[in-house]
């Protein structure tokens, strides 16, 4: 049975488990330490900014956690494509397709994984799908169907909102707020995931290796919290995360979108919103 924590009950358990041992036995349960080396795509726009943000705050959290792992976590800032990248378990980024479509590239021949967290174009995730991207923000063609469902509904829908509250948005959101006197907007939230994921995924495994990882987030028993109050998961057939989005009236969110329904599972009703596995152009090798 796959199970899904939220931030608080994880750093609350595993310091009831560290602290119950003694050193010499934590020692060796945290050995051998995990390595994860992450790179930002960074540009001098105000998206990539944001998504800067929130890979600072899930990276600061990130080393907090691991600290009880003896794990470390390294980062890198990648101005261009020249960058160095050599021994990076993956890369966040992505806003412009023609430079996600590029970057995607380059992780599959250099052999790290490239989180996508701003770039909703569709192609990336279908005729210019890659096995080595993971998609954090939802598509465009997601946000197509959302609009479709919320009907009436004011406004675009997004995949976060600084006024929500419930599984633990609002602590999260105050976090952000307190960290960079800002709300967290969608693109600062997929950058803090992405960190979230790739650390959680490396715990799990007990290993930085970019392949180790791209194995467990393809597994079907494979999810996180975002805080979203339903555990999300990457799609096998384009490596979509699925996820609820959020109808937006007056600066507040008044939909989630899907609606649940009773009689279909949480991966169903999330899969209502892009592309199906036989209406998908993506056709990476599975």
């Amino acid at each position: 049975m796959s199970m899904c924590f939220t931030r608080r009950d994880f750093l609350s358990r595993t310091a009831l488990f560290a602290a119950a041992l003694p050193l010499s036995r934590w020692a060796t349960l945290s050995s051998p330490a995990i390595r994860l080396r992450i790179g930002f795509l960074n540009a001098e726009t105000d998206a990539a900014r944001r998504q800067r943000q929130g890979f600072e705050l899930g990276v600061e959290e990130a080393r907090h956690a691991a600290q009880l792992f003896g794990g470390t976590i390294e980062t890198r800032i990648i101005a261009e494509q020249s960058s160095d990248t050599r021994d990076l378990t993956a890369v966040i980024g992505g806003e412009e397709p023609t430079r996600c479509i590029a970057w995607f590239r380059r992780a599959a021949s250099e052999g790290f994984l490239f989180m996508n967290v701003g770039c909703t174009n569709d192609d990336v995730r279908g005729r210019e799908c890659s096995r080595s991207a993971f998609h954090v923000i939802p598509s465009d063609a997601m946000y197509r169907d959302a609009r479709a469902m919320a009907g009436n509904t004011s406004g675009e829908p997004t995949a976060w909102s600084a006024s929500l509250s419930r599984f633990g948005a609002d602590t999260l959101n105050q976090r952000f707020q307190n960290r960079f006197n800002q709300p967290m907007t969608a693109d600062a939230w997929a950058a803090w995931l992405a960190v979230k994921i790739l650390w959680e995924s490396a715990l799990r495994q007990r290993s930085g290796d970019a392949q180790a990882l791209a194995r467990f987030l393809e597994r079907d028993s494979t999810q996180f919290d975002g805080h979203k109050g339903q555990p999300l998961s990457f799609r096998p057939w384009d490596h979509q995360l699925r996820q609820p989005v959020y109808a937006i009236a007056g600066g507040q969110a008044v939909k989630e979108l899907p609606d649940a329904s009773p009689e279909s599972s949480v991966r169903d009703a999330l899969d209502r919103l892009g592309p199906g596995p036989t209406s998908t152009p993506c056709r990476f090798a599975r």
